[in-house]
């Protein structure tokens, strides 16, 4: 569907249970449907991007391939590493960053974490872990940790693919914890308790590009 992650199926379903309860004229069963069906549209609602940014003026520009709030930016050798944490009022989706090709997609063993965990107890090759690489052959890194009450990322894209900056590439039930891994060379355009909305947000510049 255009506007929800939401299965051809589960819609079928619902449907005919509204369908069901119209028949049986159950007022109130049709309304308690029409209620769990809001709430859970509202949860898988697929952004809508009308209008995507010019993809050469704006090189060396990373955009928030998720909505959420920064929680914390480490400095980690030759990385920066911003953490955004996704809620239930976020929208879910995942979006390309950059214009780019598919490096590497690493699917390592399941791991959690708590809504209102530290960023501190975050356990090094857990989650789900995507390596982007641009033009410039530079690679930015996004690796994803799921709520204990969500699932894990569901990525849409394989090794070798390519695809321009906020395209979806993928969907993050629930919400969880996305870590953006940049090179060094960036410099960062959000700061901790930044709300960041997915396709719209600049979280980094590379500066040698951008004062070329």
């Amino acid at each position: 569907m255009k506007l929800s992650y939401m299965s051809r199926t589960v819609m079928f379903y619902y449907v005919a249970a509204l369908f069901l309860s119209l028949v049986i004229g159950s007022f109130l069963l049709f309304l308690i449907i029409s209620i769990v069906l809001a709430c859970h549209f509202f949860l898988y609602r697929k952004k809508v991007v009308f209008d995507h940014e010019d993809q050469i003026t704006t090189l060396g520009t990373v955009y928030a391939p998720i909505s959420g709030k920064v929680v914390a930016i480490k400095n980690d050798q030759a990385v920066k590493i911003i953490t955004i944490r996704t809620s239930f009022i976020d929208n879910f989706g995942i979006y390309l960053p950059i214009t780019c090709e598919v490096k590497n997609l690493i699917m390592n063993k399941d791991y959690y974490l708590y809504r209102f965990t530290s960023d501190d107890d975050f356990k090094q090759d857990r989650g789900t872990v995507l390596e982007l690489k641009d033009k410039k052959n530079r690679t930015i890194s996004m690796n994803f940790i799921r709520y204990f009450s969500g699932k894990a990322a569901d990525l849409v894209i394989l090794p070798g693919d390519r695809g321009r900056r906020q395209s979806a590439i993928g969907f993050f039930p629930f919400g969880g914890v996305t870590k953006v891994i940049l090179p060094i060379g960036f410099e960062l355009e959000v700061t901790v308790g930044s709300r960041v909305i997915s396709t719209e947000t600049i979280v980094a510049r590379f500066n040698e590009e951008e004062n070329k």
